[in-house]
């Protein structure tokens, strides 16, 4: 595949970590055309979850106390947003 090409594709997933607070967290991320992302991975036991479907975003973010679905402010949701683009 050439770079040319990757306008023809339409989702894309990735599988690593990421390191906040000196502690390493898994994470999935998927996303899918047109603006929708989905991040998730394990805080300290509990599940987190990030969400985007081109429009409204959610989060269950432990790591702030809770562990129930939240919806995202617009500000969090503008910056989520520009993550959802597959062309980076």
């Amino acid at each position: 595949m050439c770079f040319e090409d990757l306008g023809e594709v339409s989702t894309q997933s990735t599988q690593g970590k990421i390191v906040m607070m000196g502690a390493e967290l898994p994470l999935k991320m998927y996303k899918k055309r047109p603006g929708k992302l989905r991040i998730e991975g394990d805080f300290m036991g509990n599940k987190y979850i990030q969400t985007i479907n081109g429009n409204e975003g959610w989060q269950i973010a432990p790591w702030t106390g809770s562990t129930t679905p939240k919806a995202m402010d617009s500000k969090q949701k503008d910056q989520f947003g520009i993550l959802a683009s597959l062309e980076g």
